[in-house]
C-alpha cells in the first residue's frame, strides 16, 4: 500500500459521485491527505452499477467540517431563462438541499434565438380515453397514427408525433439546425418510436449508443443467413432465414416443412433439400414451392464456395443477388436500414483482417459483441457531427451539451425491483415466505428493504432528469405523458411529468390545447410554453396528417452532383501486414503467394468456378468432389472412441453427405464406411485405443517472435493422443494416392504442416512429439516423424524460413500455375502475369521435397 500510495505526490478524482464501496476503499489507501475530489451529488446516476451518492455526501461533509470543501454554483452552458426553469423545478423537489444554478456572464447577453426558451409538451397517459376516441378506427383495422405506430401504446405514439411536429417547427420551419438538436430518453426502450415519428416528417435521425443495431431487422436477418450458412441444421437460423426477404417463404408453409420435418425425424434442411429437387407436395403453394427450389439452388451455391470467398462478400453476394438491398431501401428510412448492412460488412472486414477467413469465428463474435457492447449504435451515414437530430439516452448525453434538448417519454415511470430475495450493504436479508395455501408474502426485512430501495430509485430518477435538463444551452423540451385529472400527490417511481408540470405549469389541466405558463422566481419570471394533447381534442393540436404524416419525397440532386470532383493521384501502398497465420494460410501462400494476398490481404473474392478441376472417377457427377469426401470422412472419425471401436451406420453417413448439399450415393456412402472400417482394423487404432488420453479436433496457438513483432500460428489437429514420453499428433488425409507412396506425398505437400504440428506440440511442453499421417485409403502405412525438444530452435528458425516472404510482403504468382491452382483466382482475369496457356494448363506431374527430420 504505501509503495503505491508514495507514487504520488496528488491524486485527483472526478465525477466522484459515481464511485461505488469498493473504488471508495481503494482511494482511500491511496490518501496521504493529498486526495481531491470532484463531484455533484445532483449528478449521481450510475445506482445500476453499484455507485453510493452516500460516499459523495460523507465525504463532502468530512471536507466541510475540516474547511476544505469548496462548491461552484455558476454554470457557462445554459441561458438564464432555462437555468430558472431548472431551478425552480428542483427548488421545489429538494427544498434547502438545493443550490440553485447561477448564470454565467452571457447567460442574458442576447435574445433567444426563439421565444419562451422553455416548452412543455404534456399528452393525456390515460389509455381508456385514447381507445374511446379512436374506437372506430380500431374496429376497421385503422392504425390512429399511422402504420409506423402499429402495436405502440396510444399516449406513447401521439407524444412522439407531437414531439416530432415540434422538433420540425423549431427547425425546418425555424432557427434552429437539426444538428442542434438531442432527444434524450431515459432508456432506450422506445427510441425507435420517436426516431421513426422524426423520420416521417423528412427529420433526418442520428442514434447513438443503445443496444439499437443489434434489434435491426436487416442486422438479424444477416447473422441468420451466416449462421444458417456455416450450419444448415441450425434450424432457428435456417427458419429465419426462409421468412426473410432472402427466400420470402410465407410463415403457413414454414410451419409445415417443420412439422413434416419432425415427424420423418429428419432436419429440415434436408426437407428443403428434397423439395429443391422437385418433390414438393401437394400440401405446399405452387408460389412457395418456386421460392424453395431457388432459395435451395442459390443457398447450395454459397455454401460450397463459403470456405473460398470472403464473409464480407459472402454477404455483398446474398444483398444484391436475392433482391435484398431493394426491399430494404424501398421501406422507410431505407438508406438508413442499408448503412446497417454496409457497417456489418464493415466489421465482417476488419474481422477478417484480424482472424483471418473463419465464418463460424465471425458469428460468435459478432453474438459475443451484442451480448457484452452496452452501446452499439445504428450506421451513421456521415460523421458524429451531421446536421441531423441525435437520440440517445440521457446516460449517454452525461458530459455533453447542446443547443436545444428534447427530454421525451417522460410519461415512462420507474420500475420496482421485485427480487424475492435481498441482500442489503450491511448485510442484513430480505426474503419473500410463502404460505401454506400457496400464497407468498414479504417478511418484514424484505419490505423495508424494497422501500427504501423505491425511495433511493426515485431519488435517483429525479437526478437522471436533471442531467437531461442541464445538457440544455439555448431551448429545453419537456415532453411526455400523464394523467392530468389524477389530483393525488406523485407517488415513487410515477411518471416523471406527474411531478414536473404542477411546478412548471400548475394551471395546465385548465389549459386549452395551447398556452403560456408564467410563474415567478425570484425577481424574474419563468415562461414556458405549453401544448396538452387530450384524446378528445386530438384534432385541435394534432390533426390526422400529423398524426400519419406523409414522408416527404427527397429532392432530386443538383447540377453540382453531376460534376466530378479533381482526385490526386493515390499513392502505392505498402503490402498489408499479416499478423496471423494457419497451416492452411501457408500452404496458399507457398501455392501462391500473389492469390493469397488478393484472397487474404486485400479480400477479393473467388469468381466463377472455384474447384480445381475434378480426379478421375469425380467427372460427370461420379463420386464426391475431393473436398466434400475429407469433411465427410473428417465428421466420421472425429466421433469415433478408439475404445470402443463402432462403424457408422448407412444413414448416419447418408446424413452427413446431406449436410454438405451433395446428393447421395450408394456407392460414395459404401466407400466412407469401407474407409473408417480400413483405419479401425490397421495396427495404429489399436496403438491410439492403447494411448493414455486421446482428444479430437483439438485447437492450438503459438507465437513465433519476428523482427517486426510477434506472428501468432494457430490451427487444429485431428487427434492428439499421450503415449509415455510423447505426444502424439495425428492427421487424417482422404487423398486419392493414384499409386503415389503416402511418404512422398507428405513431404511434397504437407512438409509445413507437419512442421507447424511438431512445434505446437513441443511449444506445449512435451520432450518429444511424433507426428503421423494416416492415409485412409492405405491406413496400414502410416508416415511418422518424431521431434525432440532440443530441436526447438532449428524448427523455428525453419518455419520463420517458410514464412519469411509473408512477413516481408513478398506476394509473387507461382511459377508453375495451371488449372487446379488458379481455378477462380480474382486475379486470373486480367491481374496476374500469367495468361490463360498457363493458368488453365493442366497440371503437372507432383514432385516432393523431403523435409529433414529424424525418422520414428
Amino acid at each position: 500500500r504505501a509503495s503505491y500510495a508514495e507514487r504520488f505526490s496528488h491524486v485527483m478524482v472526478d465525477e466522484f459521485q459515481d464511485t461505488n464501496p469498493l473504488q471508495n476503499e481503494l482511494l482511500c489507501l491511496l490518501e496521504r491527505g493529498n486526495l481531491f475530489r470532484v463531484g455533484d451529488e445532483r449528478q449521481s446516476i450510475y445506482r445500476f452499477r453499484h455507485a453510493d451518492v452516500g460516499l459523495f455526501r460523507e465525504h463532502r461533509a468530512s471536507a466541510a467540517a475540516d474547511g476544505r470543501e469548496r462548491s461552484i454554483t455558476q454554470s457557462f452552458r445554459s441561458r438564464g431563462e432555462v437555468l430558472d426553469a431548472i431551478d425552480l423545478v428542483f427548488e421545489g423537489l429538494w427544498g434547502d438541499e438545493f443550490r440553485p444554478l447561477e448564470p454565467g456572464p452571457e447567460a442574458w447577453s442576447s435574445e433567444p434565438r426563439m421565444s419562451p426558451c422553455v416548452e412543455l409538451l404534456v399528452t393525456d397517459r390515460h389509455k381508456g380515453r385514447w381507445d374511446d376516441r379512436f374506437e372506430a378506427q380500431g374496429a376497421e383495422g385503422v392504425e390512429p397514427f399511422g402504420s409506423a405506430m402499429r402495436g405502440v401504446t396510444p399516449w406513447r405514439a401521439a407524444e412522439a408525433r407531437l414531439l416530432a411536429r415540434r422538433v420540425e417547427e423549431l427547425t425546418t420551419r425555424g432557427p434552429f439546425s437539426y444538428g442542434e438538436v438531442v432527444l434524450l430518453l431515459r432508456a432506450t426502450t422506445h427510441i425507435g418510436v420517436y426516431e421513426r415519428a422524426l423520420e416521417e416528417r423528412g427529420i433526418p435521425t442520428y442514434v447513438l449508443g443503445g443496444r439499437g443495431y443489434w434489434s435491426q431487422q436487416q442486422v438479424g436477418d444477416l447473422r441468420a443467413y451466416l449462421a444458417a450458412l456455416a450450419n444448415p441444421l441450425d434450424e432457428l437460423a435456417l427458419l429465419s432465414v426462409l421468412a426473410s426477404p432472402f427466400a420470402g417463404i410465407s410463415v403457413d408453409t414454414l410451419v409445415i416443412l417443420a412439422s413434416s420435418a419432425r415427424a420423418a425425424h429428419r432436419n429440415l434442411w434436408s426437407a428443403l433439400g428434397e423439395i429443391g429437387a422437385g418433390g414438393a407436395g401437394d400440401d405446399i403453394p405452387e408460389a412457395d414451392a418456386k421460392c424453395i427450389e431457388a432459395f435451395v439452388e442459390r443457398f447450395g451455391g454459397e455454401r460450397a464456395a463459403a470456405a473460398r470467398i470472403s464473409i464480407e462478400t459472402l454477404i455483398d453476394r446474398v444483398v444484391t443477388g436475392s433482391g435484398y438491398d431493394r426491399a430494404i431501401l424501398a421501406m422507410p428510412a431505407g438508406d438508413r436500414r442499408m448503412a446497417n448492412v454496409r457497417k456489418l460488412m464493415r466489421m465482417a472486414r476488419e474481422f477478417e483482417a484480424e482472424e483471418g477467413r473463419d465464418l463460424r469465428g465471425f458469428i460468435d463474435f459478432v453474438a459475443e459483441r451484442d451480448l457484452i457492447t452496452e452501446r452499439e449504435g445504428h450506421a451513421p451515414l456521415e460523421a458524429e457531427d451531421l446536421d441531423a437530430v441525435k437520440l440517445m439516452t440521457i446516460h449517454r448525453a452525461k458530459g455533453l451539451e447542446f443547443p436545444v434538448v428534447c427530454v421525451a417519454d417522460l410519461g415512462k415511470g420507474g420500475r420496482e425491483d421485485d427480487a424475492a430475495l435481498r441482500i442489503s450493504d450491511d448485510g442484513r436479508l430480505g426474503i419473500r415466505l410463502a404460505s401454506l395455501e400457496g400464497e407468498a408474502s414479504d417478511s418484514a426485512e424484505l419490505s423495508q428493504m424494497k422501500e427504501q430501495g423505491k425511495l433511493d430509485d426515485e431519488e435517483e430518477e429525479r437526478r437522471i432528469f436533471y442531467v437531461a435538463a442541464t445538457r440544455a444551452q439555448e431551448h429545453l423540451v419537456l415532453s411526455g405523458a400523464t394523467d392530468l385529472e389524477k389530483l393525488s400527490a406523485p407517488a415513487a417511481l410515477e411518471e416523471p411529468m406527474r411531478w414536473l408540470w404542477p411546478t412548471l405549469a400548475p394551471g395546465l389541466a385548465e389549459m386549452g390545447a395551447r398556452g403560456e405558463a408564467r410563474e415567478p422566481y425570484g425577481h424574474r419570471e419563468v415562461v414556458v410554453r405549453c401544448e396538452v394533447l387530450r384524446p378528445e381534442a386530438v384534432d385541435d393540436l394534432l390533426p390526422a396528417h400529423d398524426r400519419e404524416p406523409a414522408r416527404p419525397e427527397p429532392e432530386p440532386p443538383g447540377l453540382e452532383a453531376l460534376t466530378a470532383p479533381a482526385l490526386a493521384a493515390v499513392p502505392v501502398p505498402e503490402a498489408l501486414p499479416v499478423s496471423r497465420l494457419s497451416y492452411s494460410s501457408l500452404a496458399r501462400y507457398e501455392r501462391c503467394g500473389y492469390r493469397f494476398y488478393l484472397e487474404r490481404a486485400l479480400g477479393l473474392p473467388a469468381t466463377g468456378e472455384a474447384r480445381p478441376a475434378p480426379r478421375p472417377g469425380e467427372a460427370n457427377g461420379e463420386g464426391l468432389p475431393g473436398l466434400v469426401r475429407g469433411t465427410v470422412v473428417h465428421a466420421l472419425l472425429e466421433r469415433l472412441d478408439p475404445s470402443r471401436a463402432r462403424l457408422p451406420e448407412p444413414e448416419e453417413v447418408a446424413e452427413a453427405i446431406r449436410v454438405t448439399g451433395e446428393p447421395v450415393r450408394e456407392a460414395d456412402v459404401e466407400e466412407l464406411i469401407s474407409m473408417v472400417a480400413g483405419f479401425t482394423g490397421s495396427p495404429f487404432f489399436e496403438r491410439l485405443a492403447n494411448a493414455r488420453r486421446v482428444r479430437a479436433e483439438l485447437p492450438f496457438a503459438f507465437t513465433l517472435d519476428t523482427k517486426g513483432g510477434s506472428l501468432l500460428v494457430d490451427g487444429v489437429v485431428d487427434v492428439q493422443a499421450e503415449e509415455g514420453d510423447r505426444l502424439l499428433v495425428v492427421d487424417y488425409k482422404s487423398d486419392r494416392l493414384e499409386g503415389r507412396e503416402p511418404s512422398v506425398v507428405v513431404a511434397a505437400s504437407y512438409s509445413t504442416q507437419r512442421l507447424v504440428y511438431a512445434l505446437a506440440t513441443l511449444r506445449s511442453g512435451a520432450p518429444r512429439a511424433e507426428v503421423v499421417y494416416v492415409f485412409l485409403e492405405r491406413p496400414d502405412e502410416p508416415v511418422a516423424a518424431t521431434f525432440g525438444a532440443s530441436e526447438l530452435p532449428q524448427l523455428e528458425t525453419q518455419l520463420l524460413g517458410v514464412a519469411e516472404g509473408v512477413l516481408a510482403g513478398r506476394f509473387e504468382p507461382s511459377r508453375a500455375p495451371h488449372r487446379g491452382l488458379c481455378a477462380g483466382c480474382p486475379g486470373q482475369a486480367s491481374l496476374c502475369v500469367w495468361g490463360p496457356e498457363r493458368t488453365q494448363a493442366e497440371e503437372p506431374p507432383p514432385v516432393g521435397v523431403v523435409l529433414g527430420v529424424n525418422a520414428g
